[in-house]
């Protein structure tokens, strides 16, 4: 299992479980919900949400996500999770409320979201493709080897194929 983390508004929160689903702006402008690892969120609140009070953060199984999810490139060049549809709340494993310091910035300790935050496979590198990825997804084909993303870049991990 891994996770991926949802900013938003507490209210925001409260009408998606009145309603049972959670529908993100962004869906109807951009076609997806915009999601973060542990070791990105801290830099996204302050990006995106700098001086918003009353905000939460979801913690997802992405195992549980009904919705096609996406691993996809930022203009930052740093991958980010994209979720295709609303989300389904059964998906949300927690609820950790976002405290907005005096100066409107946010300091995240990412260990508050979990082990399985900052590791999430990227992409599928078989043997014999020259290193190439044949596949961008949370939960990818069989793995030879795999990338990390841990907040600084990118890092080889090798994985056990059994």
């Amino acid at each position: 299992m891994s996770t991926i983390l949802h900013i938003l508004a507490r209210s925001d929160w409260a009408h998606a479980q009145a309603v049972g689903t959670y529908h993100a702006a962004s869906i109807d402008s951009e076609g997806f919900i915009h999601f973060s690892t542990a070791a990105q969120v801290q830099n996204t609140a302050n990006n995106y949400y700098q001086g918003h009070a009353d905000l939460v953060v979801l913690v997802i199984d992405t195992d549980k996500v009904t919705h096609e999810l996406k691993w996809e490139l930022a203009t930052n060049g740093q991958h980010f999770p994209h979720v295709y549809g609303d989300l389904n709340l059964d998906a949300v494993m927690r609820v950790v409320d976002l405290p907005m310091q005096p100066d409107g910035s946010f300091k995240i300790d990412p260990a508050i979201f979990g082990s399985n935050s900052h590791l999430l496979v990227l992409a599928s590198i078989p043997p014999n493709s020259g290193g190439e990825p044949t596949c961008i997804s949370a939960k990818p084909p069989a793995l030879t080897r795999a990338v990390r993303l841990d907040g600084v870049g990118v890092n080889d991990l090798i994985l056990n194929n059994s």
